[in-house]
C-alpha cells in the first residue's frame, strides 16, 4: 500500500475538526454575587474563626494531645462535666429547741431546701467576640466573632485538574448536518458529514438514515416589458425525476459495494399557481412546501477509525408550466430544486403564490441508524 498523500491527511485532520467539542468551561461563581449581604471581612472572619479552631478532621497537623492552656480552659470552662445539676433536692428534719434545761422541750419542723450549683453550657453561644490574643494570633489585637450564617468560603478546597475532564464517550461514530440544505436541481449537495470514531467494533457498517425534504421554486429578474402589469400562471407542476446518492473521501469518490435504496425516488412533486404585479425587474415569487420523509438505506461503508466521508445527494427536477414560452420570457430566472433536512417551522412558504397540493403530516427530524 502506497503512502497516503499530505493533501488527504490534512483533509481528514480539517473535517476532524469539525466533530471536536470544547470541554465544559469551570465558572467559579463569586461569593459577592452569590451573597451580597456579605463582604469580604465577613468572609475572611468565617474562615479565620474556623481554623483557629483547630478541628482535627479539618487540619493533618492536629493532634490528639491538647496543650496545657487548652486542658485548663476545658476545667475552667465546665466542659467535661458529665451533668450540670440543674435538679432541686428538698429535705424535710425534725430540729428540737431545748427552753428550759429541766422541763420545757420543744420540736418543731423545717424545710432545709439544697440547690447544687447550674454550670451554664455556652458551647452554642457563637457570637461572643474573642480576642485574637487568646487564640494566640500574634499582631495588632482583634476581635474574632463566629457568624454560622456567613458561608464558609474558600476554607477547605478539593484540587480539581480543570484542564482533564472524566467523560466517556461510546459512539461508534458522529455525524455533522444543517438545517434547510438547498439542493438545486442537477447540483451535488453535501448533506451530512460521517466520523468513523475509534470506538467502531466492525471493519464495516451498513447504514440507513431519514431526512425530511421540501420542494423549492423561486423566480425572479421579471421582464421589463410586463411591469406594473398583473402576472399569472396557473397549475404549475415542479416534479422530482431521480434522487443520487454519492460518498466521497477526501473529496474522492467512493465505491459503494451495495446498491443503495432510495424510497420514494421520483414522483415527488408540488402544484401551484403564480399571481402578483411586479413593480421592477427584481419582484419575485417563492414557494416551499414539505414533500416527506425520504428513506435512504443500504449504505455500505468501510468503517476504520478516523475514517471520514461525506454524503451528498442529487435531485433531478422538471418544471412544466403551461404556457411555457410566455413563462420564460415573463420570469427570466427561475431556481428550484430540494430542500434537505427541512426545518419545522418551513414546511410551508407561499409568497405571491398559492400551493395546491396538499400538505402532508408525518414530518419527523433527521434519523441515522447503522447495522
Amino acid at each position: 500500500m502506497g503512502d497516503i498523500p499530505l493533501n488527504v491527511v490534512c483533509q481528514q485532520r480539517k473535517l476532524q475538526m469539525l466533530f471536536n467539542v470544547p470541554p465544559i468551561r469551570y465558572e467559579n461563581v463569586s461569593p459577592y454575587v452569590q451573597y451580597p449581604q456579605f463582604k469580604q471581612k465577613d468572609f475572611d472572619m468565617r474562615r479565620k474563626v474556623e481554623i483557629l479552631k483547630y478541628e482535627g478532621n479539618k487540619t493533618n497537623t492536629k493532634t490528639n494531645k491538647f496543650k496545657k492552656t487548652e486542658r485548663w480552659a476545658q476545667l475552667v470552662n465546665g466542659k467535661t462535666q458529665k451533668s450540670s445539676f440543674t435538679s432541686i433536692f428538698t429535705t424535710t428534719i425534725d430540729l428540737s429547741y431545748v427552753f428550759n434545761t429541766t422541763t420545757d422541750v420543744s420540736f418543731s419542723k423545717y424545710t432545709v431546701t439544697e440547690r447544687k450549683a447550674t454550670v451554664p453550657d455556652c458551647s452554642m453561644d457563637d457570637l461572643i467576640p474573642t480576642p485574637t490574643s487568646s487564640s494566640g494570633v500574634p499582631g495588632p489585637i482583634s476581635y474574632l466573632v463566629y457568624n454560622p450564617n456567613v458561608p464558609l468560603y474558600n476554607y477547605v478546597t478539593q484540587t480539581n485538574a480543570y484542564a482533564f475532564t472524566d467523560s466517556e464517550d461510546y459512539d461508534k461514530w458522529k455525524y455533522n448536518t444543517t438545517n434547510d440544505i438547498k439542493c438545486q436541481s442537477g447540483v451535488e449537495t453535501k448533506i451530512f458529514t460521517l466520523y468513523i470514531k475509534p470506538n467502531i467494533d466492525q471493519y464495516s457498517y451498513t447504514y440507513s438514515f431519514n431526512i425530511p425534504i421540501g420542494i423549492y421554486v423561486n423566480g425572479t429578474n421579471i421582464s421589463n416589458t410586463i411591469l406594473n402589469k398583473p402576472l399569472s400562471f396557473n397549475d404549475i407542476i415542479l416534479n422530482i425525476n431521480s434522487i443520487e446518492l454519492t460518498a466521497y473521501y477526501s473529496n474522492q469518490k467512493v465505491t459503494l459495494q451495495k446498491t443503495t435504496s432510495i424510497v420514494p425516488s421520483k414522483n415527488i412533486s408540488m402544484n401551484y399557481n403564480i399571481s402578483f404585479t411586479p413593480t421592477n425587474i427584481y419582484s419575485s415569487y417563492t414557494a416551499i412546501l414539505y414533500s416527506g420523509m425520504l428513506q435512504v438505506s443500504n449504505v455500505y461503508l468501510f468503517t476504520e477509525p478516523g475514517y471520514i466521508y461525506d454524503i451528498y445527494m442529487k435531485f433531478n427536477l422538471d418544471l412544466n408550466v403551461n404556457t411555457n414560452t410566455t413563462y420564460n420570457s415573463s420570469v427570466q430566472t427561475t431556481s428550484y430544486g430540494v430542500i434537505c433536512n427541512l426545518s419545522s417551522n418551513n414546511k410551508k412558504t407561499e409568497v405571491n403564490t398559492t400551493i395546491t397540493s396538499s400538505q402532508r403530516n408525518d414530518y419527523s427530524g433527521f434519523y441515522f441508524n447503522g447495522l
